[in-house]
């Protein structure tokens, strides 16, 4: 998804809080987390947790679901294959002085008209805001920033925030890499009121809980890299398949930008405007019905084939085999050559 990777001065960046931030009694705390050599590949640094309330700009104040979330050791989101630095950071829990990074992924409005304008953006609300800040104190799952937020961020429109370590260097060997847990990992976990499908195709990959991760972020004076610090493929999901193996009888064109019946178009990959369920039920107080299913393709997202089990380039396992050559798909009135 991204890579977020920042050299700076020990003595510019304490400076720049000491005049932003004067009268506060703890200060940044920059090589907090020491020197660290990363020798394995698919090596976590970063922990990822869920803002559950809005952040108003200047506000101070943070929510998150789960303060453990956050813990350098003992974390259960690492995915198989996956590890992670035992010495990523010095302190185990969020303490005072670290660093820390709220980011709200999605949010944005879009054209939901069922017209070659559907997808377009029309207000962004947020989406891909960031902002790095300091810890001031932790009391349970509330953090409390050394410094209020420059913008203001809402919790539906699913933020997360982002525990960074603080490298005096960073080394990482040949053969090894840094990287994220993807964004919307099934190993954050289900949410209760996410089990179970709809029409045979399951909720799950639409739980809150997995919209985080996808993003590394390191502070450093110094990195030696050998190897491979990377965020590919961690981004944002496409459709999911559905359970239909044949069309409705009677079938016709499917032309629709936007559809409620999977039947008839497949998903929707995620953007900015959000994820399958989404754009089905009316998202960040929208009036207007969305869909999920169709070739309409959403802000940054990709769009779904004209039908249940499309297969790109016109074709969607339909009509005469033989026609199924060059990337025409089965169009109409098929005189069997290409222009």
């Amino acid at each position: 998804m991204k890579i977020f990777t920042q050299i700076k001065s020990y003595y510019t960046l304490a400076f720049t809080l000491f005049l932003t931030c004067y009268g506060f009694q703890i200060f940044a705390q920059p090589g907090k987390d020491e020197s660290v050599t990363i020798t394995t590949n698919n090596t976590v640094l970063n922990r990822y947790t869920r803002v559950v309330a809005d952040i108003v700009a200047g506000s101070n104040k943070v929510t998150v679901t789960n303060i453990n979330d956050l813990n350098r050791d003992a974390i259960n989101y690492l995915p198989a294959g996956y590890t992670t630095a035992a010495n990523g950071f010095k302190t185990n829990p969020l303490t005072p002085g670290d660093l820390i990074m709220i980011y709200q992924a999605q949010g944005a409005k879009i054209d939901t008209t069922n017209t070659v304008n559907y997808g377009a953006v029309q207000n962004y609300n947020g989406a891909g805001r960031y902002e790095f800040a300091y810890v001031g104190t932790v009391s349970g799952n509330e953090i409390t920033l050394q410094c209020g937020s420059k913008f203001s961020y809402f919790a539906a429109n699913y933020i997360q925030l982002i525990r960074v370590p603080q490298y005096s260097t960073l080394t990482v060997s040949s053969g090894a890499s840094v990287v994220p847990v993807p964004w919307g990992s099934s190993y954050f976990g289900t949410d209760p009121d996410y089990t179970g499908d709809i029409n045979g195709v399951t909720r799950e990959p639409s739980s809150k809980t997995r919209r985080r991760g996808g993003f590394t972020a390191i502070h450093a004076s110094q990195v030696v890299n050998n190897g491979i610090i990377q965020a590919n493929g961690a981004g944002f999901r496409g459709g999911t398949t559905d359970p239909y193996t044949v069309s409705p009888a009677g079938s016709k064109l499917v032309w629709a930008y936007r559809e409620k019946d999977p039947q008839f178009g497949a998903e929707k990959g995620e953007s900015i405007a959000g994820y399958r369920e989404d754009y089905e039920d009316k998202p960040f107080n929208e009036t207007v019905y969305i869909g999920r299913w169709g070739r309409g393709a959403p802000a940054n997202g990709g769009g779904g084939g004209n039908a249940h089990n499309a297969g790109g380039g016109g074709g969607a396992n339909g009509g005469v085999l033989a026609n199924w050559f060059r990337g025409a798909g089965v169009m109409n009135d098929f005189s069997g050559t290409c222009g």
